[in-house]
Formats: C-alpha cells, structure tokens, sequence
C-alpha cells in the first residue's frame, strides 16, 4: 500500500486550511473570490476538490500547516508540527529556500528543554560523526543561511553527561561553538531560540547577541550557578543589558532569573510584550518585595513555579498594561475577580486554585473576553469546578492539567460548547460512552485525552464501531487524540478503516492512540492525517 500523499490531497489540504484561515481572521471573502475564480478555470477543480474544502473548515495553527504543506513533500513518520528530513543531503538541497531553520543534535533523552514554542518549518538531526557535521556547515554551504529569518538549536544531554568530560562531552563543546561561530552569518535573523544544556551558557550568549543586529524573539539559557548566586546574578546582568540593547524585541523566554531580574528585564527592555520564564531563583541581592515596575506593553507572562512568589509578583499585575495570558495562584494578595477586571482584555487564563466559589466570582463578573481556560493544578479537578462552566459560552478551550473522573468529561462534552477540549487525565474510561458522546457533540474541533489510569483493551467491535462511526458522524472534530489499547485488531479492520477515509479523511487533521505501534499509521500517513 502507497503511503504516499496525492497531489490531490495535498492541494485540498491546503486549500482547506486556507479556508479556516481566511475564516478565523475575517478574510473569507478574499478567499472565497479566489477558491470562484479557480472553479471557473478546471472542472476538476470544481467537481473534486472545491466541494471538500469548503464544507469543512479545521481550526489548526493554519500558517504553520500552510507553510509545510505548501513547500515540502517529503515526511518522515506521518505529518508532524515540524517536517523531519532524513538525510543532510536532501536539507542541504532545499536550504536555498528556507527562512526558518530548527537544528536539533540529539545524543541522549533531553533532561532540560527550555521549550520557546518558536514556529519552525523544519528539523535536521545531525549525525554524530565530525565529518558528517563539517559536511553540513562548512562556510560555502552556511553562506545559504543569510536568509534565516528564525534559528533554533538544540542540544540535548544530560547534566551527569556534561560534567564527565568523556568523548561526548568533548565532542558536543565541538559541535556547539562551531554552530554558533557562524549564528553571526544570518545576517536578516529575527527569531532565535538557544536550547544548550550545557555549562556556563554565558561563553557563547554574550558574543552571539553582539553580532546579532535585530531580534523580535529570543530563547536564550541564562548562567545559574547553585550555591553562588552572586556571580550568577552579574553574570547574567550583562547578557540582560546586551539584550536590552534590541529596541525591536517583544518576545524573550528565558530559563532562571530571579524577581529583581523580572524588573530589571520590563523596565529596561522597552516594548516587550511576552515574558517567558521558567524557574523563578532566590539569588543576591536578595529579592525585594517593594519591588517597582514601570512598563505599558507587557501582555503577556508565564512562571512556571510563579505559586511560590504570589505576593511579589503583585507590582507585575498592577503595572502591566493589559495581559493577555493571566497565570492565578491565590495568595491572598489580589482576588481573581480584581484581577480579571483590571485586565479586562485577557483571552486565556490559568488557574491553579482548587476554589470553584472564587473561579464562579471570576467568571460571573462581567469579563466575557475569556476564550480559553486551564485548570493548572496536577491534583484531581474538583467536579464542582467543572460543573460551573456550561453557562459560560464565551470560553471555548477549556485544558484540565489534573485528573478529572470519567462523568464529568462526559458533562464536559455534552453540556458545554467547547471548540477545544483536553484532559491530561482521567481516572478510567467507557470508550463506548466517550465515541458515542464524540459523535454527537456539534461544537468540538480538537479532543485529547493523554492518559487513562485505568485503561483496558478497548474490545474490537467497541472500536470499530463506536471510533468508526464518530468519524462518519463528526465532521467538524478533526482533531481526535484517545489513549487506546487496540490488541486485538485485525487485517480487515485496516481495510475498513482504509474504506472509511476514503471517503471521510477531509475534515481529519490528526489522530492518536498514544500507542507505539499504530495499526493504521501507513494508513495516516497516506491521508495526511498526523499521529501528533
């Protein structure tokens, strides 16, 4: 069986996310004049394709999706977020066009990942030998990289790794001061985003953010040495004040700092607009609690650890001109309702506490911008929290980070309208309830559920019945991610699966058991349909 995507499928699935797209941003007249305008000119067009793109719409990241579809044909383990090319050769090939770049060396299972989330349209995993790597970058074929718009690196190995200076060690330190030598030669860069575990960032950092002219975003590792917080704090001062430097920066996720660096970074680095940080540290100076921030185009923040600094990160909710994103963890300094209604323009919030009275006064206060919603707390989700949300159709990506019991991921999909909807847990599972549920739910796009603790072979004629027919049914869900157990599956069950997308796959954009071996991946990647 070819696995192999048509041209025909891949020119629907283009033009289908055109079309969401266009939607999504209120230009689906423009496109609409466009899809007319080529219906006209091929019959074909008209008869095969234009009905299947405009009869569903897909509510993916479209500008990413387009991107791949539009310029690669070649995948690698289905369609992915990122295109993965095989050989050095074929990405050195296609490097001509690139304006983006993500180069990843793995040489073990990554411990630390600063995780920027930078778009990216392609991943090239280096092969460990020298001369493999010079082939790659030698300066004839890097003078191609002038048009790098966006670079990220990764370089993944453990910390036990780095202190041991064996044969890998050494040659990492290799490979990475030859890669960021010739970060300079992108001369048009304006993403960047360091992922090195490694120590002592700060010898690379400093002479890379000199050479660099103009950044927009920035993902870069600061200097945390434990037990001396003092030469890590100036060290790293240093690489704030280069960075502060780039008057174009609105985007800077960075690994420690501490909450004197927090105001040192908004009240020097004008124009920032998005603040990643994801380990708050107690360093010298010590941190103050009167701390002043002066800044009017902060919209958005994460700290992943920021429950263990609520009170201090008080100047930052009072000064901040209007958040999009707002992180909650109640400490007793600002209620959730004052601080919605002092940040009335925030689309999405996090919310930690397990306090359904004090998220309802949020919620009923009057701010209807809220669009989406997460339940941070790794804990179980009180149902009491989950059964106050159907009034509030406003919201419609709700993600549950606890685990939830199995009737209210039920409650959640038939009683509210929900366009996205995941559960990271949930304790056990009916799958025969959860797809027949799926299938008549008219509001949904995207459904995941990560992990089921109590999870059984799913029988067969449960599955090939129930998840068969929320694909006939469901024409809107296109996105449906399951832990599955599918043991006893058998050969004709790919064929009727195979017959099933033939005639359905058009609304489909990715599907996943959260299983090794897939018994329909050929068929996934035949329709384009991605596993993650």
């Amino acid at each position: 069986m070819s696995t192999t995507p048509t041209p025909k499928l891949i020119i629907i699935k283009i033009l289908k996310h055109l079309n969401d797209h266009y939607n999504e941003t209120g230009l689906n007249n423009y496109f609409n004049d466009f899809i007319l305008n080529l219906s006209k000119v091929s019959k074909e067009f008209r008869d095969d394709i234009l009905l299947k793109v405009v009869d569903h719409s897909l509510g993916i990241d479209t500008q990413e999706k387009y991107s791949e579809y539009l310029k690669y044909s070649k995948y690698k383990d289905g369609l992915k977020t990122k295109l993965f090319l095989n050989t050095y050769k074929v990405f050195i090939d296609e490097l001509k066009d690139f304006t983006s770049m993500d180069l990843q060396l793995n040489y073990s299972a990554p411990d630390f990942t600063l995780s920027p989330k930078l778009e990216s349209v392609a991943v090239l995993d280096i092969p460990k030998d020298q001369q493999s790597f010079d082939s790659i970058l030698n300066d004839n074929q890097m003078v191609s990289l002038r048009n790098i718009k966006s670079f990220s690196i990764h370089v993944m190995d453990t910390p036990s790794k780095l202190l041991v200076r064996d044969e890998d060690y050494e040659y990492e330190e290799m490979s990475v001061d030859y890669m960021f030598s010739r970060i300079p030669l992108m001369t048009k860069l304006k993403i960047l985003a360091i992922d090195v575990n490694i120590e002592n960032p700060n010898r690379y950092i400093p002479s890379i953010l000199e050479s660099i002219k103009s950044l927009e975003e920035l993902a870069i590792p600061l200097d945390y040495t434990y037990g001396n917080g003092v030469e890590s704090y100036y060290k790293n001062i240093k690489v704030l004040e280069l960075i502060s430097s780039y008057s174009s920066l609105r985007k800077l996720t960075i690994n420690f700092t501490d909450l004197d660096h927090i105001g040192w970074i908004l009240n020097n680095i004008k124009g920032i607009e998005t603040l990643n940080i994801q380990y708050l540290v107690s360093t010298v100076p010590a941190v103050n609690p009167n701390l002043t921030i002066n800044n009017d185009t902060l919209k958005e923040y994460s700290f992943l650890d920021a429950h263990k600094h609520s009170d201090y990160l008080l100047p930052l909710w009072q000064t901040a001109s209007s958040l999009s994103k707002i992180w909650y963890h109640d400490s007793g300094v600002i209620s959730l309702k004052e601080l919605l209604q002092k940040h009335p323009n925030s689309t999405e919030l996090r919310y930690y506490p397990n306090s359904p009275t004090q998220l309802l006064e949020g919620l009923q206060s009057g701010y209807s911008n809220l669009k989406s919603l997460t339940f941070g707390s790794y804990s179980e989700t009180r149902s009491d929290m989950i059964r106050i949300l159907s009034p509030f159709t406003h919201i419609t990506e709700l993600i549950s980070k606890g685990r939830v019991i199995f009737d209210d991921l039920i409650y959640l999909i038939e009683q509210c309208q929900f366009t996205s909807l995941t559960c990271d847990q949930v304790s056990e599972c009916n799958y025969e309830k959860l797809y027949s549920s799926l299938a008549s739910n008219t509001t949904l796009k995207s459904f995941s559920l990560t992990k089921v603790y109590r999870i059984e072979n799913v029988p067969r004629e449960v599955f090939v019945t129930g998840f068969f027919n929320l694909i006939k049914q469901n024409t809107k869900l296109s996105t449906i991610k399951i832990q599955t157990k599918l043991d006893e599956i058998q050969p004709e069950d790919v064929v009727k699966f195979s017959q099933l997308l033939s005639n359905h796959y058009y609304h489909l954009f990715s599907i996943d058991f959260f299983i090794s071996s897939n018994p329909f991946k050929n068929l996934l990647t035949k329709y384009m349909i991605g596993e993650k």
